[in-house]
């Protein structure tokens, strides 16, 4: 990458690597599963923070499971504008965000009956090219995977020779010095990039993964209900419709299906509700790995999987 640079000059220098290495994985529980997400730096920490703060409520009113969720999803969101920044250089305080008295204090604030504002600051709305794919092999190996081109700049340039496409995904800095995530030197900005992943009985379960910028948190969790609460396979919970609220203008985005259910409801209640097709609702691309002791299978493990039909996917077994 040196040698290849852009230009008179070389974009990237030898000095510019020591810094990389590998970040530590948000992981908390949820029912008997265990979810893992990417570092604070994205969005894992809301995806979890949803999750838990929910849990209550989706036992109490099960068939209602979309009108609580979104509530939760401003509550974590507001923490994500609030905290999330390179641990680098900010304390972030997981410990307290993933905690089950954390999810309490949340859940507390949420009134279901009335529409709340989210009051945050910042929007990470910005246009991109991401794409996810998950793969398994027979013997138990999976990957959760997500990358961004991003942006024109430095983005879909690929390195002669070894195949590699360089991207872009420095841009959703602030220059807000209230913000933790105000851009400072050698500190890296926050980006959307979320690659989940479910563990059962500490063992590898099913692979998350939707893209779509800040709708990867929103769509995890929205995933995360329908195969756990609802009870839908995988390819059936990815088809479901689903909804994208944006922080800052507080709209909430409901696909058609979904806003001719609940549409009328939530917008009594006082919240932006509005219509709209599956474009900006992600795209899902999962597996799932189940054992069956004694079939054919090695170690009696065999697949599932869901591709979703809003994007080019497809789901591929040989």
């Amino acid at each position: 990458m040196n040698e290849f640079g852009f230009g008179p000059g070389p974009a990237v220098d030898p000095s510019d690597f020591p810094s990389a290495a590998a970040v530590e994985v948000v992981i908390t529980e949820l029912r008997v599963f265990a979810q893992l997400e990417n570092t604070a730096l994205e969005r894992g920490v809301v995806m979890i923070d949803v999750g838990k703060a929910g849990n209550p409520n989706r036992r109490l009113i099960k068939r209602m499971q979309r009108l609580l969720i979104r509530p939760d999803a401003k509550l974590a969101y507001a923490d994500l504008y609030r905290y999330n920044a390179d641990p680098d250089f900010v304390a972030v305080p997981l410990a307290k965000l993933l905690s089950e008295s954390y999810a309490a204090t949340l859940c507390g604030k949420i009134d279901p009956q009335h529409a709340s504002t989210p009051g945050s600051e910042g929007e990470f709305t910005l246009p991109g090219d991401t794409i996810v794919l998950s793969t398994a092999d027979s013997d138990g190996n999976m990957v959760s995977w997500v990358n961004s081109n991003f942006g024109i700049f430095g983005s879909g340039i690929t390195v002669p020779g070894y195949g590699v496409m360089l991207h872009n995904r420095g841009a959703l800095f602030t220059l807000n010095p209230r913000s933790p995530n105000v851009l400072e030197p050698h500190k890296r900005p926050f980006n959307t990039l979320s690659a989940g992943f479910a563990m059962r009985g500490g063992e590898p379960w099913m692979t998350v993964t939707l893209m779509g910028g800040d709708m990867q948190a929103q769509g995890h969790a929205q995933l995360m209900v329908n195969i756990l609460d609802l009870g839908a396979n995988l390819q059936a919970a990815a088809d479901m419709a689903r909804f994208r609220h944006a922080q800052v203008s507080n709209v909430l985005n409901l696909e058609t299906p979904l806003y001719d259910l609940v549409g009328p409801q939530l917008a009594a209640m006082g919240h932006s509700v509005k219509s709209v097709n599956g474009e900006d609702m992600g795209g899902v691309q999962a597996i799932m790995m189940l054992t069956e002791p004694g079939s054919a299978a090695p170690d009696g493990r065999y697949f599932r999987s869901g591709s979703d039909f809003r994007k080019d996917g497809e789901a591929v077994g040989w």
